[in-house]
């Protein structure tokens, strides 16, 4: 029989994290189109080429420095042109062309051994992204277009569809995501409300009870690492966690990691039984030591903050460490 707190914990993160999703969609990025034939991309304002991107392209901007932007860009490539790596994937052709939709046109190129995030997509067209370095003289900022008066067009009863109700068909488990762990098991029978479906599965939210007796008010619900991993990147920054992880490695930031400052140590530490999701820990001078006398795949409680429930490259979270324990 499930824990009275943690299904309520569980139902509690579910909430927050399509609640999070919504208000994350209402921000558009600040954005930039390519101005010049060819503009290059960069790993940094004096690295190597990582592709380029051709004139009318879009770009998201991330920062800037000396003359130089720091952006991201997504695009479409076949899958039989992406070798899989260890948190995403990489350009295994010389050169493979980058497209505004699968089999569509071609907005730039990368080349051999360029790493991406798959943030789309599935069967032979993958959509992706990645982030590089290019001249601020080759993008110029994409005006946001005026939002038109609907004042006198709108309809007077004018309303927002309101989500479908339905009953579970069979028993099953509510997730955080659809490739993310099972939060709690819901009878067949259970009414849910139906907010979307794609790629085979339906996003729901449900209503109950519990005994007021299980509810600590005021305090904090944890939130294991595959709840935050499932949830928009800011649904819990800031969140102050403790979690059982296995330590793999530790490795020094550079510039492609948006989410690390460059030269920063972190950690790369395994969850156990959750099925592969990893966990970056940005780990302070003074926690370096400690980790350094770490034998790999060493079981240690680490707390800390959210930095980001998404990172940029991998999609995994990233946690601020404060404290280690074996």
């Amino acid at each position: 029989m499930l824990d009275r707190r943690s299904t309520l914990a569980a139902l509690l993160a579910a909430t927050l994290a399509v609640a999070a999703l919504a208000a994350g969609q209402a921000d558009e990025p600040p954005g930039l189109r390519v101005t010049v034939d060819r503009a290059e991309l960069k790993w940094s304002a004096t690295g190597r080429l990582l592709g380029w991107l051709e004139r009318g392209a879009r770009v998201e901007r991330l920062g800037d420095r000396a003359g130089w932007i720091r952006g991201r860009v997504r695009g479409w490539m076949p899958l039989s042109a992406l070798s899989t790596i260890e948190g995403g994937f990489e350009i295994a052709p010389e050169e493979e062309v980058l497209r505004e939709s699968p089999a569509g046109g071609a907005i730039g190129g990368l080349v051999r051994g360029v790493e991406v995030r798959r943030v789309g997509g599935s069967g032979e067209w993958y959509q992706v992204e990645m982030i590089g370095w290019m001249a601020d003289s080759t993008v110029i900022p994409v005006e946001p277009a005026p939002e038109p008066d609907t004042r006198a067009a709108a309809p007077p009863e004018a309303r927002e569809a309101p989500p479908l109700m339905g009953r579970l068909s069979n028993r099953s488990g509510l997730r955080t995501a659809p490739e993310g762990a099972e939060l709690v098991p819901l009878p067949a029978g259970t009414v849910v409300r139906a907010h979307e479906t794609r790629g085979g599965w339906t996003r729901v939210t449900i209503e109950g009870w519990v005994p007021a007796g299980a509810v600590a008010a005021g305090g904090e619900i944890d939130v294991d690492p595959e709840i935050v991993a499932g949830a928009p990147a800011g649904a819990f920054v800031g969140r102050e966690v403790a979690w059982t992880l296995e330590h793999v490695t530790l490795q020094t930031a550079d510039e492609w990691r948006s989410d690390l400052v460059p030269g920063e140590t972190f950690g790369l530490a395994r969850v156990p039984g959750a099925g592969g999701l990893y966990v970056y820990l940005a780990i302070p001078d003074r926690l370096v030591p400690r980790f350094r006398e770490l034998p790999p795949f060493a079981t240690v409680r680490v707390e800390g903050r959210v930095r980001t429930g998404r990172s940029a490259l991998t999609g995994a979270p990233i946690l601020d460490v404060t404290r280690v324990h074996r």
